[in-house]
């Protein structure tokens, strides 16, 4: 399912590429992105792959994409490692990105050092109840820390497999990202449907197009 995905919108991105500006220079191109249930994993994870640096600072091993490890067709490895250059030169940037449904507190089970980095935040505000760790950096998604929303993550209280998701992120003080935003909404009182009619919600077409449009500008 990841490896139809990412190619579909590594596609997409490539009728984009090529194009100059009267100076020569490449012309920016910005992503936007809306993810449901799994959905929302995915795109949190291709964006990770794009946007997360080789090394940060005090590391001593490069990071490398888990898609390149694992992809088997050289042609997506081939576009994949091209956006993620544009990425990590600032040619290609995200734009508004919006989750429905969001699996990601789940899904932290993945990686035995974002489990780490969420126990020792809780050993340290237990030791500390004033104390603000660090979560995860939205910065390895492309996600700036502006005045403005660029991040929507809609949950029903009736989804059983829909969490809440800004606080698994933080700025580097510890404390919560302005740019990252919960949204309860109603869409269902069962769970089945709640799981499913986010796209057909109002509020949330409302609120994801005005996102897009923000972010578009």
């Amino acid at each position: 399912m990841r490896n139809v995905i990412y190619r579909k919108v590594l596609h997409a991105l490539e009728s984009l590429a090529g194009e100059n500006d009267a100076d020569g220079n490449e012309v920016p191109v910005r992503l936007h992105l809306f993810g449901h249930s799994l959905g929302a994993a995915i795109s949190h994870d291709f964006l990770y792959g794009l946007f997360r640096p080789a090394r940060k600072p005090g590391q001593t091993i490069d990071y490398q994409p888990g898609f390149l490890l694992q992809a088997t067709d050289a042609d997506d490895k081939r576009l994949f490692n091209k956006w993620r250059d544009k990425a990590q030169r600032g040619v290609l940037t995200v734009g508004a990105l919006a989750s429905a449904a969001s699996q990601m507190p789940l899904l932290l089970f993945r990686s035995q050092a974002l489990v780490d980095t969420f126990f020792n935040a809780q050993v340290a505000v237990e030791t500390n109840p004033a104390a603000r760790p660090p979560r995860m950096d939205p910065g390895d998604i492309g996600i700036r820390p502006v005045a403005g929303t660029q991040w929507k993550i809609f949950y029903d209280i009736d989804d059983i497999l829909g969490f809440t998701t800004r606080g698994l992120y933080s700025l580097p003080n510890g404390a919560p990202h302005p740019a990252i935003m919960d949204y309860q909404v109603d869409v269902a009182d069962d769970p089945a449907n709640a799981h499913i009619n986010y796209w057909f919600d109002g509020t949330v077409i409302h609120e994801t197009a005005k996102l897009i449009s923000d972010w578009s500008a």
